[in-house]
Order: C-alpha cells, then structure tokens, then sequence
C-alpha cells in the first residue's frame, strides 16, 4: 500500500506538491493525470525516494522511503528524462548507483548501454541513407 498524507515538497519559492493525501491500495492501477508542471513526477520521485518531502509523510508498505533502501529496492522509477549528477558520465552515475542499490547489476547497465548505443548507431545510418525508420 502506498500511503500520503500532507505531503509537501518545495523548489525554492515554488510549491510542487501541497498538502497532498491519498491512499493506494496493494494491487491496484492508479493514474496521474494532470498538465505539465502540476506535480506527477515530483510525487513519483517522493514515492519512490528520489526526493526527500519537504513536509507530510509518504508511506509505501509501512515504511518512509526517503534514505531506505530496504524499500527502495522494490520501488522503481524511470523518468522520461534521465538524470546525471553535473559533470558526471555514464561511468560515475553507475558506480553512484552501484553504491546506492543493494541489487544493482553491472551487467544489466552494459547490457542496457550497449543496446542504446546499438540504436543509435542504427538510427543514424537510416538518417545519412535517408531510410525510413524500422518502428
């Protein structure tokens, strides 16, 4: 179960999430759906640990996630956009997440980057040969 109540977190003067409570059920599907800025990545990223509440409480299987790794190992969150800390690479980033998940996998990260860069090389050939794209 996921469980907030007042939740609050702030950017500086601005205001992402306030006073947000609500309650999800184990097993359930649950949307968010609101326009750009309106706050559904910032809950997501207080959900699942990213970021820290500024005020309220989030609960998910009766634990905070905020500096848990025990809950954040079940809990997983994939931005539309990745995120680097400032000057670092994909090399820095891994072992920084090497460090903070107990069940990081090195080789799903190659595995996963070689795919990427395998996409890429593919999709930059169709556009010099002006091909369609495969889908």
């Amino acid at each position: 179960m996921i469980f907030a109540k007042n939740l609050v977190k702030r950017f500086d003067e601005k205001e992402a999430l306030k006073n947000i409570s609500l309650q999800i059920a184990e097993g359930s599907v649950y949307g968010l759906v609101g326009s750009n800025g309106s706050g559904k990545s910032t809950f997501l990223r207080v959900v699942s640990g990213v970021y820290k509440p500024d005020g309220g409480n989030i609960i998910v299987e009766n634990m905070e996630t905020f500096n848990n790794p025990a809950i954040k190992a079940k809990i997983s969150y994939l931005s539309d956009t990745p995120y680097f800390f400032n000057q670092s690479d994909l090399k820095e980033m891994s072992e920084f997440y090497k460090k903070v998940y107990s069940q990081y996998s090195l080789a799903k990260f190659q595995l996963t980057q070689t795919r990427l860069l395998l996409k890429a090389a593919q999709l930059q050939l169709l556009q010099q040969f002006h091909w369609d794209h495969p889908g």
